[in-house]
């Protein structure tokens, strides 16, 4: 953002202003949400391509399991909120409102990645590091993400995949768009 700025100063500005003095703004997120009172809520502000999206999921389940210590809310892309049926999880559509956000949570957290890891881990690793959450103290089997079964046993994906790969054995899954290798 700031060198998109930097090149069209012009006609863009940067308005920074100290969210934490607003009334009802909630705070970011500094510690574990296993130590956060009964009842927390927290609202995660996640705009995300459809594999990113995909790896909030674990995340999610996790806040789940934490017996209602936490109540969380995911804010992401309007089109990806199919990707979280199942889950439970409360969803509002980005880009949100600053009156959304008002009184309606405790803690957000915006990904805004100040450790620099984004690009050296995988991205559940990241997901759970921005949420102040050691990824090492989650089993790999709580780190796959999970696609609800309505769009997992989707005739038109299953259709369109078989019509592609009819005559090959073994398939893989190739996605040259990914943000880097890692992805």
């Amino acid at each position: 953002g700031h060198s998109i700025v930097n090149r069209h100063r012009q006609h863009l500005q940067i308005i920074d202003f100290e969210a934490d003095r607003i009334p009802g703004f909630p705070r970011r997120l500094m510690q574990n949400p296993a130590d956060l009172p009964v009842g927390t809520r927290i609202i995660m502000l996640r705009d995300a391509g459809i594999g990113d999206a995909l790896t909030m999921t674990p995340i999610i389940a996790h806040l789940n399991k934490l017996d209602n210590r936490v109540l969380p809310v995911l804010a992401t892309l309007k089109d990806r909120h199919e990707l979280f049926a199942g889950t439970g999880c409360p969803l509002l559509p980005l880009p949100i409102r600053l009156s959304q956000l008002l009184g309606q949570a405790d803690f957000f957290i915006d990904f805004h990645d100040p450790k620099d890891i984004c690009e050296k881990v995988e991205m559940i690793d990241f997901n759970f590091d921005s949420l102040n959450i050691d990824p090492r103290t989650i089993p790999s089997e709580q780190k796959i993400p999970s696609l609800a079964p309505e769009i997992a046993s989707s005739d038109n994906i299953r259709t369109r995949i078989d019509s592609l790969t009819r005559e090959f054995p073994i398939r893989i899954l190739y996605a040259p768009g990914a943000s880097d290798q890692l992805r």
